[in-house]
């Protein structure tokens, strides 16, 4: 490409229309030797199926630029890669920022471990100038270091053969050579109980999903973004961490942040009635919310994706004074009909099978995780609202893990 202003530059934009995520290098012609030079490198993979704009820093070239070549690993990102635009500037990148894994200084359920057993400890890297390399300092004496391979995930499994708190730190150094750091405390125990194998599960599934999330904010599965995205935010929402919580304290809360805002921006209006149960027209104007969906189920995958706007807050107040009062839609928690499902699943709590005695519909504990799952999800909600943590006179939750713990 050709840029007839030539200048010295120190940052590309590319305008990603169509499945972005396969450049993986940039060069600039050196007028001074005819020369293409390397400036910028990274991986090619799937960035999600939204457009971006992608920006990549370098340090500034001592010399004007009116050339640059971009390369395209096209096999890495299947289907059609188009880039509409492609800018260059003298933009700097933002300041160097280093997170680390959810800390046992912030909640006890976070960060948990077992002496003699695998656990990662890890953090990631933001900002400054690429590459980088690392240091991570596990804090029982042992430590690693390195170039960064993927600034979202620097980090690996580590055994603490004691038990006891430790302070692991990372740090990290850029081209520029600035540095950053962060903390986390790991609690190390001898012998776990029931409750400390729960919070490892949990924090183990955290990763993966935080691992797996597209850069555009979604998650996907069968049932297309909305859905897979719902569930994955209520999973982080569940436990702590709120699109609301400080950056640099949580580092999975601008994650959830992407996701809610993945699920907002594509949210359709869509006309609803009267219904059998009240009217959900709370403004008169006939028209609803609905997410956009790809794929099969989208009832499902709308309704799951909606639960993630009402697992963001705790009051409808704090849901309004973030990004709307999405929060005021639908049912509130202290609705009649809440209290009558609570009543319907304690009644039916032990049942074998469901009431239409179909021989593949086993309930809570007979084989059908999902009811467990669809349970649990909506109590949580309710829990976060305000603070139910019953159904009748069942524990679910202690329930729930003895029968999982089990299982496992």
């Amino acid at each position: 490409m050709y840029f007839s202003n030539p200048e010295p530059i120190s940052a590309v934009s590319m305008y990603e229309t169509y499945n972005p995520g396969a450049a993986d290098t940039v060069y600039v012609r050196n007028p001074n030797t005819g020369e293409w030079e390397n400036v910028w490198s990274g991986t090619a993979s799937f960035a999600g199926a939204e457009a971006r704009i992608f920006m990549v820093y370098f340090p500034l070239t001592d010399y004007n630029v009116s050339d640059i070549r971009i390369s395209i690993n096209s096999p890495a990102v299947t289907g059609w890669n188009e880039y509409d635009a492609v800018s260059v500037s003298q933009e700097t990148p933002p300041p160097l920022w280093v997170n680390t894994m959810p800390s046992n200084a912030v909640s006890s359920t976070y960060a948990n471990a077992v002496a003699g057993r695998a656990l990662d400890v890890w953090g990631n890297v933001k900002g400054g100038s690429a590459p980088y390399t690392f240091k991570l300092d596990f804090g029982d004496g042992n430590s690693v270091s390195g170039s960064v391979v993927d600034p979202h995930f620097i980090g690996e499994m580590h055994t603490f053969q004691t038990a006891g708190p430790k302070t692991m730190m990372l740090t990290v150094y850029d081209a520029a050579g600035d540095s950053a750091k962060d903390q986390a405390l790991i609690n190390v125990f001898a012998v776990p109980g029931q409750q400390i194998e729960i919070n490892m599960a949990i924090e183990k599934g955290l990763l993966y999903l935080y691992k797996n999330q597209f850069p555009d904010g979604s998650w996907f599965d069968s049932y297309g973004n909305s859905g897979a995205t719902g569930s994955a935010l209520l999973a982080f929402e569940e436990n702590g961490h709120l699109p609301t919580n400080n950056y640099d304290v949580d580092i999975y809360a601008e994650y959830v942040r992407a996701g809610i805002n993945y699920l907002a921006t594509n949210a359709l209006t869509w006309e609803i009635f009267d219904q059998p149960h009240g009217n959900p027209d709370s403004d008169g104007d006939s028209m609803g919310v609905y997410l956009n969906y790809t794929g099969s189920g989208g009832a499902y995958s709308n309704g799951v994706g909606l639960l993630a706007f009402l697992g963001a807050h705790k009051s409808a107040e704090s849901a309004q004074s973030d990004i709307g009062s999405y929060s005021a839609l639908g049912y509130s928690s202290s609705s009649p009909e809440i209290s009558q499902a609570l009543d319907y699943i304690n009644v039916h709590w032990f049942d074998i099978i469901d009431e239409r005695n179909c021989a593949f519909c086993q309930e809570n504990f007979n084989g059908n995780l999902y009811a467990m799952y669809a349970v649990a999800k909506g109590m949580r909600i309710i829990d976060n609202r305000i603070g139910i943590e019953l159904i009748g006179i069942h524990d679910w939750y202690s329930e729930y893990a003895n029968h999982l713990t089990i299982l496992k």
